[in-house]
């Protein structure tokens, strides 16, 4: 994804509607959805952190799914526990962007540190739904 001073953002108002249980308001209200032109979609941010992309409207159940894949804690508590857990964009291209990885693949990387031993994080987009995901592997 193109840094925020790369690309050109028309932000318009995309009005979701959304039905939250208070639990959620605040998170919530803390929610952009812009569309950006160049790249002919629609972005989720919230605190000016782009936190994921597509080419559709998002729904209220897009907004909940990248709020909640862009929890780090989470996210790496249940890679941990050998789970497949879908990550945010902004996961996605910190950990690209933090060390140069071991080794690419087709459609995604391992992290350039090793978890333990021949154990890697390894992060990749889903040919099929276009989402990211990440989990522990073993590097080939």
């Amino acid at each position: 994804m193109a840094s925020k001073q790369r690309r050109t953002r028309k932000s318009q108002a995309v009005s979701t509607h959304l039905q939250h249980p208070p639990q959620t308001t605040q998170a919530m209200n803390d929610v952009k959805i812009t569309y950006c032109n160049v790249d002919s979609g629609f972005y989720i941010i919230r605190n000016d952190d782009d936190l994921h992309f597509q080419q559709t409207k998002p729904t209220d159940t897009d907004i909940i799914e990248a709020l909640a894949s862009d929890n780090w804690i989470a996210r790496f508590d249940d890679m941990k526990e050998g789970k497949t857990v879908r990550v945010s964009d902004r996961i996605y291209y910190s950990m690209l962007e933090s060390v140069p990885p071991a080794k690419y693949t087709s459609n995604g990387f391992y992290c350039g540190e090793a978890y333990s031993g021949n154990l890697y994080y390894y992060f990749y987009r889903d040919e099929n739904d276009g989402k990211r995901y990440g989990k522990l592997k073993t590097l080939n």
